[in-house]
């Protein structure tokens, strides 16, 4: 999806939700699972020795979690270079295995390894690596329950994505009605943390701080806690007890290191392997990878992990075992709070039995009996509303009505319910992985109050649970039965007022929200701040682009962070061209107004006096040019079924896009309502095709970009050769938090609702070229001009360009991260200007 716009403060999203910008901590293809010895033994020759030598140096002097490790490991290699140690060595197998020994002798750290990449994971392809991962049941090797009620749950990895929620979530659901849990995780090499943070929030009632991780590249801090919300039923505070081994390693580590120190479970069996940096496996060439620990993990309470050392249980036995151990010890917790007879004469048998096997066994000190431990709360298995949405009577319109179901399902957190609510209203059940990445990355909605509400949409002031943020969230929906969702969109806005009796509810959990900064700052105050605001956020991974800030016209501040291509490291420049998004729209409306003031058109032009031929006679007869520009034409959006079928690289003129709304029938009678309409400005660039017999984006080149000095403003096609392009990066919503390219939610150009590039100067040159009449006689100049407050964004796009009027100021952010990362920034700027403690 492309194309979103914010006039002044509200911003749309089409049906993908990027909204939220979460902290990434990993990079591509991270493994944290133990060794894994491939098969395939070739012959190497000395330049493939000693190509993958410098390139294995320099992956980890780039990247590996200690430099100066990394530097001792580098002087270590190639001394043995130096004495031809490796010279002999023909076998891949034998050459990976001997650079392994040696950097592992320096570094101590059992995750850094160098492979042959045939005969290993890293040989497959992601579609081969995910019938794996199904093959594999994602890890769940066994769930069942033990005699005496006790659950018991056979894990041999921790993957990650939906799929593996899914699982996970099965498999608890399975476990919720035993007494007690035991986790084995004997033979688990590890995975991903957020499988371990997903499958920790069924232990724990509230939102839990689990681990923190370190990422040394971005020099960031990612912190996981458990998920406000899961799907079926919740744990409670039932006995838990983690089976271990010599093999338990690296996510398996931080799931039984976590537990522990949260004093949440017992730890049975052997101390663990000692792993604790997350890696990112890098090629070396074609034939080898080195996975390379550029992170280490900070558990909030020890302050420190167990690299190096393990996790040492509290009940330690061999660990065959373990398992007898775990089921008497858990048998012993849960047998003080049985009152009936006959299964307490059960229950004793059991633990005699059991004691013969393993021995008498002294419950840990810390282990508490059921009765002690068990919670009375446990979460309902339908999906859940937030308190604020049950607080609030939601009006009984179909948009209200479609809101309500939105939010139940959205806040589920369950991917399989989100795509049951869109199948249910007429929608694509596709838009679900969108939703999950929103609900990811916001933790969820809870509604305070009603903004706004009309027939066919309506706008409701939510807080986010991640975080505390607040926004107005807004929905609209189709004029006919079943109503499905058309458009989303989401305004940042200020928490509720408790001077005008608005009190707000509490933010439980809440331990990420910003605290204020200062307003009304002087010039050289703002640049201090601005400044020192967009370092925080570089070092944080939260923004990537330029910001240009402008007095009177001319800048004071021009900064540029981050990658424009992140697959070839190359910098974003102050020259850099970025996606724009919606702000397209604002050139659309100029190019309008010029045909207004030479007579080619009016305002109350009706739309089949310019498109006879246009689809829908309805709107034709009804719309007006001026309800257009306005959004109160009561045509829809491009984005849905057909634009979903259509490949993106078949999306490149006015009528492409057309075809996929113009038939559609009016959401509202025109003039009576207000909707946000991308199909609506499409219209207007068929408009202006029509009327001059140019394409839409020759016009505006030649009447609006070339008039203004805009040399490097276009609507790019995706496959030209443009150089310094910024790629457009987006979170992958699978629950990795992986950036990646954009390109595939991007149709090949851009439009007249959006989509186009340009560079911050070029947009400053525009402002001015407005306020000097250029483009547009003296009142419409005005007019645009006050309008000058705009935002566009979507899936690795966000600009914001604002006119602060009579303080002379100007304020361009330019972003290839998602929303809100360029908006977030732009707003706070303007608050520092203007004094103002709101947008």
């Amino acid at each position: 999806m492309q194309l979103c716009r914010k006039n002044r403060q509200q911003a749309f999203l089409p049906h993908a939700l990027a909204l939220i910008l979460l902290l990434n901590v990993f990079g591509a293809g991270r493994v944290n699972a133990a060794s894994e010895e491939p098969r395939q033994p070739a012959t190497l020759d000395a330049q493939t020795r000693t190509e993958v030598i410098e390139a294995a140096l320099k992956a980890l002097n780039d990247s590996y979690v200690f430099p100066e490790v990394a530097q001792k490991m580098d002087a270590a290699i190639r001394a043995r270079v130096q004495r031809k140690e490796y010279d002999a060595i023909t076998d891949a197998g034998e050459f990976a295995r001997a650079l392994t020994a040696h950097l592992q002798e320096v570094s101590h750290d059992k995750h850094l390894r160098v492979v042959p990449t045939a005969g290993s994971r890293f040989g497959l392809d992601q579609q081969q690596q995910r019938v794996q991962a199904v093959k594999r049941n994602f890890g769940f090797e066994k769930v069942e329950r033990l005699s005496g009620n006790v659950g018991y749950l056979d894990l041999r990895g921790f993957e990650q994505g939906p799929e593996a929620n899914e699982t996970a979530t099965a498999a608890m659901n399975f476990l919720a009605n035993t007494d007690a849990l035991i986790v084995d995780l004997r033979q688990n090499g590890g995975g991903s943390p957020m499988m371990v943070a997903w499958l920790s929030s069924y232990l724990f009632d509230k939102r839990t701080h689990l681990n923190s991780i370190y990422n040394r590249p971005s020099n960031s801090t990612r912190e996981f806690f458990t998920e406000d919300t899961v799907p079926g039923k919740r744990y409670g505070n039932k006995p838990v007890f983690v089976l271990t081994s010599k093999r338990t390693f690296s996510a398996a580590e931080e799931f039984t290191y976590n537990l522990q120190n949260l004093k949440r479970a017992t730890i049975v069996g052997e101390t663990t392997g000692g792993g604790a940096h997350p890696v990112q496996p890098q090629p070396l060439g074609k034939q080898f990878t080195i996975t390379v620990p550029f992170a280490r993990s900070i558990n909030p309470i020890s302050k420190t992990n167990w690299e190096g050392v393990g996790v040492k249980p509290e009940i330690a036995v061999t660990a065959d075992k373990a398992l007898p151990a775990a089921h008497l010890a858990a048998l012993k917790t849960i047998q003080p709070t049985n009152n009936d007879a006959t299964q307490a004469e059960q229950l004793q048998t059991l633990i005699n039995s059991l004691q013969k096997e393993v021995g008498d066994l002294a419950l840990p000190a810390n282990v508490k009996t059921a009765a002690a431990q068990t919670s009375t709360t446990v979460t309902a298995s339908a999906p859940p509303q937030t308190a604020a949405a049950n607080e609030v009577k939601l009006p009984d319109t179909p948009a209200g009505k479609q809101l309500a179901k939105f939010l139940a399902a959205f806040n589920s957190g369950n991917v399989e319910t989100m795509k049951q609510f869109h199948k249910d209203t007429g929608g694509d059940p596709e838009n679900a992985q969108q939703d999950l990445g929103f609900y990811q990355r916001s933790g969820g909605l809870q509604v305070h109050s009603i903004v706004k509400s009309a027939e066919h949409e309506i706008t409701v002031l939510a807080r986010m649970k991640n975080g505390g943020s607040w926004v107005n969230f807004g929905i609209g929906v189709e004029a006919n039965a079943p109503y499905p969702v058309s458009d989303i969109r989401v305004q940042p806005a200020a928490a509720p007022s408790e001077k005008a009796g608005e009190k707000a509810p509490p933010k439980e959990g809440d331990q990420t929200a910003t605290p204020p900064r200062k307003t009304g700052l002087s010039e050289a105050e703002l640049l201090k701040e601005t400044n020192a605001l967009l370092d925080s956020l570089h070092a944080g991974d939260k923004f990537s682009g330029v910001v240009l800030l402008a007095k009177d016209g001319k800048p004071i501040l021009q900064r540029a962070v981050g990658l424009a291509n992140k697959a070839y490291n190359v910098p974003n420049r102050v020259d850099t061209k970025f996606n724009l998004g919606s702000i397209n729209k604002f050139f659309t409306q100029t190019a309008i107004l010029q045909l207004v003031e030479v007579g080619k058109l009016s305002l109350d032009d009706k739309l089949g006096k310019h498109l006879p031929d246009y689809p829908n006679k309805d709107a034709a007869a009804k719309v007006t040019i001026n309800q257009l520009l306005n959004m109160q034409s009561g045509i829809g959006d491009f984005f849905g079924p057909k634009f979903a079928a259509t490949p993106k690289n078949k999306i490149r003129t006015i009528n492409d896009y057309l075809a996929l709304f113009a038939d559609q029938p009016l959401k509202f009678e025109p003039g009576t309502s207000h909707s946000y309409s991308n199909g609506g400005y499409i219209v207007l660039g068929a408009i202006i095709e029509k009327v001059t017999g140019q394409s839409y984006f020759d016009y505006v080149r030649e009447h609006l970009y070339q008039p203004a000095g805009m040399t490097n403003t276009d609507a790019y096609e995706v496959d030209d050769n443009v150089p310094n392009l910024a790629t457009g990066y987006t979170k992958r919503d699978d629950g990795a938090g992986k950036w990646v390219s954009n390109v595939y939610t991007k149709p090949a150009r851009g439009s007249s609702a959006g989509g186009g590039y340009a560079t911050a100067e070029d947009l400053l040159k525009f402002t001015a070229a407005l306020r000097a009449n250029k483009v547009l006689n003296a009142a419409h100049s005005r007019q645009m001009l006050g309008r000058l407050g705009i935002a566009g964004g979507a899936p690795g796009i966000n600009a914001e360009w604002t006119n602060l009027g009579p303080s002379g100021y100007t304020i361009i952010v330019l972003s290839n991260y998602d929303p809100p990362s360029a908006e977030d920034l732009g707003q706070q700027i303007r608050r520092w200007i203007t004094g103002s403690s709101q947008d």
